[in-house]
C-alpha cells in the first residue's frame, strides 16, 4: 500500500536582483528547482533520498510536509492532498531546533502540550521517549547543557511524541561527528524497527542511505528528478558489522556510479552561476 504518491510535483523560485545563468546556459529570473518529480512511498517504509547539493532534496521533504507551496503536480498521503502541515507528519530538522528555554523533557511534551494532552499523560511520554533514546536522568537540563548528538535525540524523541504516521527527517546528522553519527544511526532504526511508521529520510551521504534505507532515491542535478531507484537488499537488524560487509561496499559503489555525474552537473551549474553574477 502507498502511503505518499507525489505525482509530476512542480517547484519554481522567482529571483529578485541580476539574473542567474542556468545550467543550459540561458539567462533566466526564475529558478527550477523540481521539475516532473514522481514518487511512490510505501507505508513502513524507510526511504532515503540523495542527490547533488542544490537539487531540491530539502525542498521536496518540506513540500511533502505541507511547510512549503509547489507551482504544479499533486502529493498526497493515504490520498489525501497535502497543502498544509498535518498532525500525523513529524519533521526532523539539520538543525536541532529545540527551546532553550525548555528543559529536555519539556521539550518533548511541547506536540503533546499544544495538543492539551494530559499534563501526567505527556510527561509519562516524554519519559518513556527520554529512556528510548538513553537519556534518562537528563530530565532537567537545557539545551545549551547537552551535546549535538543529545540535542538531535530529543528533536527526534519530540517528533516521535506526537507517533506520526509519516517522519521527515531533513539530514539531521549532518553536524554531528562520525562516531556520534552512526551511534545515532543504529538507535534511529531500533525506534523505528519497533513502531515501523513511514519514514522519508534526506542526506548527502551514501554510507548512510544505504545503512538506513529499503530504497535509496537518487536524484539529478537541478531541477530534480528521480534518476533511478536501488533496493537495498541487506538484511535487518542492521548493525556496525553491516557496513563491512561485501553488500554494502557494493552498494555504495552503486549509487556512487549513479550520483557521480549529477555531482559534477551540479557543480558545473554552480560555477556558471557564480561566473554570471560577476557580470
Amino acid at each position: 500500500m502507498m502511503k505518499i504518491v507525489a505525482a509530476g510535483v512542480q517547484k519554481r523560485f522567482i529571483l529578485s536582483g541580476k539574473q542567474k545563468l542556468g545550467a543550459d546556459g540561458t539567462v533566466s529570473s526564475e529558478l527550477q528547482v523540481l521539475k516532473d518529480f514522481s514518487l511512490q512511498v510505501k507505508s513502513g517504509e524507510f526511504l532515503v533520498i540523495v542527490g547533488p547539493s542544490g537539487c531540491g532534496k530539502s525542498v521536496l521533504l518540506n513540500i511533502l510536509g505541507g511547510l512549503a507551496a509547489k507551482n504544479g503536480g499533486s502529493v498526497t498521503i493515504d490520498g489525501n492532498e497535502v497543502t498544509e502541515p498535518n498532525e500525523r507528519l513529524g519533521y526532523v530538522f539539520q538543525q536541532y531546533a529545540l527551546f532553550p528555554w525548555r528543559t529536555a523533557l519539556s521539550n518533548i511534551e511541547y506536540p503533546l502540550e499544544i495538543r492539551r494532552v494530559d499534563a501526567a499523560l505527556r510527561r509519562a511520554k516524554a519519559r518513556h521517549l527520554l529512556r528510548l533514546i538513553g537519556l534518562s536522568g537528563f530530565e532537567k537540563w537545557h539545551p545549551n547543557q547537552l551535546s549535538g548528538g543529545m540535542q538531535q535525540r530529543i528533536a527526534i524523541a519530540r517528533a516521535l511524541a506526537i507517533e506520526p504516521e509519516v517522519l521527515l527527517m531533513d539530514e539531521p546528522f549532518a553536524a554531528l561527528d562520525n562516531q556520534t553519527r552512526e551511534l545515532l544511526q543504529v538507535e534511529l532504526l531500533q525506534i523505528w524497527e519497533g513502531i515501523h511508521n513511514t519514514v522519508v529520510f534526506v542526506t548527502h551521504s551514501i554510507e548512510e542511505a544505504i545503512f538506513l534505507a529499503d530504497r535509496v532515491i537518487v536524484m539529478t542535478s537541478r531541477p530534480g528528478q528521480v534518476k533511478e531507484i536501488v533496493d537495498i537488499n541487506i538484511p535487518r537488524p542492521r548493525d556496525d558489522y553491516t557496513r563491512n560487509s561485501v553488500k554494502f561496499a557494493a552498494y555504495r559503489q552503486k549509487v556512487w556510479d549513479i550520483l557521480k555525474d549529477e555531482v559534477y552537473k551540479a557543480q558545473d551549474d554552480m560555477e556558471k552561476s557564480a561566473l554570471s553574477s560577476q557580470l
